[in-house]
């Protein structure tokens, strides 16, 4: 599992969804600039390709 995270995001807080990364043994990766609504900047398709794609 990866968590694609903005790292401004106010409504699910970084801090948090790392500590959940972590204890269930799942990568994150923090979106620098990013809020809750990260999945619309043009960086998302490099970060999938990056991390997601090689999982598959």
């Amino acid at each position: 599992m990866v968590f694609l995270q903005g790292a401004l995001d106010a409504y699910s807080v970084s801090s948090a969804v790392a500590a959940y990364a972590r204890e269930i043994g799942a990568r994150f990766v923090a979106i620098e600039g990013g809020g809750h609504a990260s999945y619309l900047l043009p960086q998302m398709a490099g970060l999938l390709a990056e991390h997601v794609w090689p999982l598959a």
